[in-house]
């Protein structure tokens, strides 16, 4: 699956602090019982922290593994 989204935090600020997330997830059922997960994020951080002009980049990672029995 395949993901964007836009978040904009305290517009009631002088300056906002913007999101832009894409994100891709994986799922790979290994057998009936076992399902293994990845998803990535790219977060640009526009205005960090309220700060006019400041921008970050961050890329996010999270890994799963589900077991039913």
């Amino acid at each position: 699956a395949f993901s964007l989204n836009y978040e904009e935090r305290e517009d009631s600020q002088p300056v906002s602090e913007e999101h832009y997330q894409s994100g891709l997830q994986l799922e790979w059922q290994t057998n009936p019982q076992t399902l293994l997960g990845v998803d990535l994020f790219y977060d640009r951080v526009d205005n960090v922290k309220f700060v006019n002009g400041a921008q970050e980049n961050h890329l996010l990672l999270a890994l799963g593994l589900t077991m039913t029995f």
